[in-house]
């Protein structure tokens, strides 16, 4: 199969998604409660219980260290999805007010203190309006890493870098390196978002540092085991979701259908579907998923569904790149 490079002039298709009824749209409190109830407890529960293992007498160190760093595993998916609730936040889908809903977001995503939502934000308006095209931010900065390992250890740390360069630039009033025109806030409104972006990172830092010096053990169990599995996942994921993809308005992301991950993600791993209503909260993504299908506008066996779990993390290989599309990506 030849490979095709993407031609940024090439104009959007004309084709738009089917209408969703109106309730699909509406923002529920008790729904992004819950998502970040969940994202809380995927945290917190393993993490503790991680600790009480290393404590315990019960076991011997070569016992506890696997099951530690099993728990450090699943504790590390709510690290993750912590920016996920940030990425909601700035979609405006955790509650009806836009402000409070990026506010929430900044707070809870703040945790992981290398990741400032604020310079996430910015750039993704025109990572969805532009999705893998050359005016996309994303596709130079993802598209930098092409082996697996460079993926693995680097994209995480050097989009955060990106991330929060941005950010200081909003704080202090300098030009972004991209276009401002979409931005949904003001630039005196996203500053002060900044700001408190910043002192949020700040704060969790000095936690953690008095965390560490205090009780490293349940610091490591709680925090730098998670962090680092958080990493992973995160530095993985751009790739399962857009590499070998294109411009087109059913190619441009991919969505992980197997139901684990819509567990596992709260609905965040229909990234398609998400790309074809961004103001749609996650939770309803799963819903839409189906509808889709059962409307007939994608099939079960479209190209832009990985249905078969692990399997996914081959679109995160060398082989595959960011947002470069095969010939036959285009048929729903």
């Amino acid at each position: 199969m030849s490979e095709l490079v993407i031609d940024p002039s090439r104009p959007r298709p004309t084709p738009r998604a089917p209408l969703l009824p109106r309730e699909c749209y509406r923002r529920s409190t008790s729904g992004a409660l819950a998502f970040i109830g969940f994202v809380l407890a995927l945290w917190w529960v393993p993490a503790l219980l991680a600790v009480w293992v290393a404590r315990g007498d019960a076991l011997v160190a070569w016992q506890k260290v696997p099951l530690v760093v099993a728990l450090g595993f699943v504790a590390g998916q709510g690290f993750h999805l912590s920016g996920w609730v940030g990425h909601e936040g700035f979609h405006f889908n955790l509650f009806r007010s836009r402000l409070a809903s990026a506010i929430v977001g900044i707070v809870v995503s703040s945790v992981t203190v290398v990741f400032v939502e604020v310079g996430v934000a910015i750039e993704h308006v025109n990572h969805h309006r532009y999705a893998n095209t050359e005016r996309d931010p994303d596709v130079p900065l993802f598209s930098k890493q092409r082996g697996f390992w460079s993926r693995l250890f680097l994209t995480r740390t050097r989009a955060n870098r990106a991330f929060a360069r941005a950010a200081w630039r909003l704080l202090w009033g300098k030009p972004l390196e991209m276009e401002e025109r979409w931005l949904p806030f003001t630039r005196r409104v996203y500053a002060r978002l900044a700001a408190l972006n910043f002192a949020c990172c700040a704060l969790w830092f000095a936690v953690y540092v008095c965390w560490g010096l205090r009780d490293p053990l349940s610091f490591a169990c709680c925090v730098g085991v998670p962090l680092m599995f958080a990493n992973i996942y995160s530095g993985l994921r751009p790739y399962i979701e857009h590499s070998q993809t294109d411009a087109g308005l059913t190619t441009c992301a991919r969505s992980r259908s197997h139901w684990f991950y819509s567990f596992w993600y709260f609905g965040n791993a229909y990234h398609l579907e998400h790309h074809l209503y961004p103001m749609v909260p996650c939770y309803r993504l799963p819903w839409v998923h189906r509808h889709l299908i059962a409307l007939g506008f994608l099939s079960e066996s479209h190209v832009g569904f990985e249905p078969d779990g692990l399997r996914g993390y081959r679109w995160a290989l060398a082989r595959h790149q960011y947002g470069s599309a095969a010939d036959s990506a285009g048929a729903p």
